[in-house]
């Protein structure tokens, strides 16, 4: 076989994949105006689309929990508030707060694992993402 083309569509994704000789050409194509309006150009590195509710056009790019967990960097600065612990961090620059519950569920994980953006006189507010 000298060549051939694959095209498989996914949830409004169309992935296609072209083979000529020894040299593969993989190419994925969103379709617009599908079921759920259109998709928003731009996002971050490492950000992902997110479909913020049932209403149409309502995407937003926006880090997962583990983009967090894993890219931010701790700076050594922590408090230790009424039901946990909060540790400073930045992510890209951005100065955040993760807060670990002191309580955990029955599989030993603590109730709230949580990123925020303000951590002012003891209290942690603007929540950006919280594990679950």
């Amino acid at each position: 076989m000298s060549s051939f083309t694959l095209e498989y569509n996914v949830m409004d994704v169309v992935f296609e994949l072209n083979y000529s000789g020894n040299l593969y050409a993989i190419k994925s194509t969103i379709i617009t105006n599908a079921q759920g309006g259109n998709l928003p150009n731009g996002g971050l590195k490492r950000q992902v689309l997110q479909k913020n509710s049932n209403a149409s056009n309502d995407y937003s790019w926006n880090y997962s929990y583990y983009d967090f967990l894993i890219n931010c960097e701790y700076n050594g600065n922590e408090a230790v508030i009424t039901n946990g612990d909060v540790l400073e961090a930045e992510i890209d620059g951005i100065l955040i707060y993760r807060f670990i519950s002191n309580s955990t569920n029955s599989n030993g994980y603590p109730f709230e694992d949580s990123f925020y953006s303000t951590f002012d006189n003891g209290v942690l507010s603007n929540l950006i993402i919280t594990r679950g």
